[in-house]
């Protein structure tokens, strides 16, 4: 999985940061979001009810911020969004983790949680 971030990163098909991950979310530009599990609850909380009032499908992941800024070539991220559905297709098919689980639906734009 974290891989194929630096992939779609490397492809400028990722955004990470709180800001910038904001300002995708208003754009609606957003496939799937992805949690590190040492984010802050806020973040977490913030995250959660945007990807459930806006349909996207979320992953929370047993990954830490340090563990995927490292992926893609970053300092710390808590919190990134795919901006293509075919790498949000492709990471939720690579959960490979016992601890990842996802909500919601890579298919369905209106999923409720």
């Amino acid at each position: 999985m974290l891989a194929l971030l630096g992939l779609a990163r490397k492809a400028g098909h990722l955004v990470s940061g709180d800001m910038a991950c904001r300002e995708a979310l208003q754009r609606r530009h957003v496939h799937l979001l992805i949690l590190a599990n040492d984010a802050a609850n806020r973040t977490k909380r913030f995250y959660i009810e945007e990807a459930k009032r806006a349909g996207i499908p979320l992953m929370e992941t047993a990954i830490s911020k340090a563990a995927l800024g490292h992926a893609i070539g970053s300092p710390d991220r808590a919190v990134i969004v795919v901006c293509h559905p075919g790498f949000a297709k492709g990471l939720l098919a690579a959960i490979d983790k016992p601890g990842d689980y996802v909500r919601g639906d890579v298919n369905a734009k209106n999923t409720r949680f």
